[in-house]
Protein backbone atom coordinates (compact mmCIF):
# COMPACT_ATOMS: atom_id res chain seq x y z
CA UNK A 1 0.00 0.00 0.00
CA UNK A 2 0.88 3.09 -0.81
CA UNK A 3 1.56 6.60 1.48
CA UNK A 4 1.50 10.53 0.59
CA UNK A 5 4.60 9.70 3.33
CA UNK A 6 6.30 7.96 0.62
CA UNK A 7 6.59 11.77 -0.98
CA UNK A 8 8.54 14.81 0.21
CA UNK A 9 8.53 18.43 -0.63
CA UNK A 10 11.62 17.63 -2.94
CA UNK A 11 9.61 14.70 -4.71
CA UNK A 12 9.36 15.68 -8.61
CA UNK A 13 5.36 16.52 -9.49
CA UNK A 14 5.94 14.12 -12.60
CA UNK A 15 7.14 11.36 -9.73
CA UNK A 16 4.07 11.52 -7.25
CA UNK A 17 1.60 11.44 -10.79
CA UNK A 18 3.30 8.09 -12.07
CA UNK A 19 3.42 7.09 -8.79
CA UNK A 20 -0.04 7.25 -8.10
CA UNK A 21 -1.51 6.46 -11.31
CA UNK A 22 0.37 3.08 -11.57
CA UNK A 23 -0.74 2.63 -8.11
CA UNK A 24 -4.55 3.49 -8.98
CA UNK A 25 -4.45 1.78 -12.52
CA UNK A 26 -3.11 -1.91 -11.18
CA UNK A 27 -5.54 -1.83 -8.58
CA UNK A 28 -8.77 0.14 -9.62
CA UNK A 29 -8.55 -0.27 -13.35
CA UNK A 30 -7.49 1.42 -16.00
CA UNK A 31 -8.68 5.48 -16.56
CA UNK A 32 -6.98 6.72 -13.26
CA UNK A 33 -5.43 10.73 -14.21
CA UNK A 34 -3.25 12.59 -11.92
CA UNK A 35 -1.92 16.28 -11.50
CA UNK A 36 0.64 17.62 -9.02
CA UNK A 37 2.01 20.79 -8.76
CA UNK A 38 2.37 24.12 -6.62
CA UNK A 39 0.04 25.58 -9.34
CA UNK A 40 -2.49 24.39 -11.80
CA UNK A 41 -5.88 25.69 -12.63
CA UNK A 42 -8.23 23.46 -15.02
CA UNK A 43 -11.77 21.71 -15.80
CA UNK A 44 -11.94 17.83 -16.37
CA UNK A 45 -15.12 15.18 -16.92
CA UNK A 46 -15.24 11.87 -14.31
CA UNK A 47 -17.26 9.43 -13.15
CA UNK A 48 -19.00 10.39 -10.56
CA UNK A 49 -17.50 9.89 -7.10
CA UNK A 50 -14.35 9.28 -8.62
CA UNK A 51 -12.56 12.67 -7.70
CA UNK A 52 -10.41 14.04 -5.06
CA UNK A 53 -8.44 16.81 -4.73
CA UNK A 54 -5.40 16.81 -1.66
CA UNK A 55 -3.41 19.28 -0.20
CA UNK A 56 0.26 17.81 0.28
CA UNK A 57 3.10 19.70 1.74
CA UNK A 58 3.78 22.23 -1.51
CA UNK A 59 1.61 20.50 -4.27
CA UNK A 60 -1.75 20.14 -4.53
CA UNK A 61 -3.00 16.41 -6.19
CA UNK A 62 -5.57 15.98 -8.35
CA UNK A 63 -7.05 12.06 -8.92
CA UNK A 64 -10.02 11.67 -10.78
CA UNK A 65 -11.25 8.88 -12.79
CA UNK A 66 -12.31 9.31 -16.64
CA UNK A 67 -14.73 6.26 -18.47
CA UNK A 68 -12.82 3.74 -20.14
CA UNK A 69 -14.79 1.76 -22.27
CA UNK A 70 -14.32 -2.16 -21.32
CA UNK A 71 -12.65 -1.54 -18.01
Amino acid sequence: MLSLATFTDETPPTKICETLKSMLDSKFGKGWCVFAGGHFAGSCTFEEKYFAQISFGVYSITIFRIFVPGS
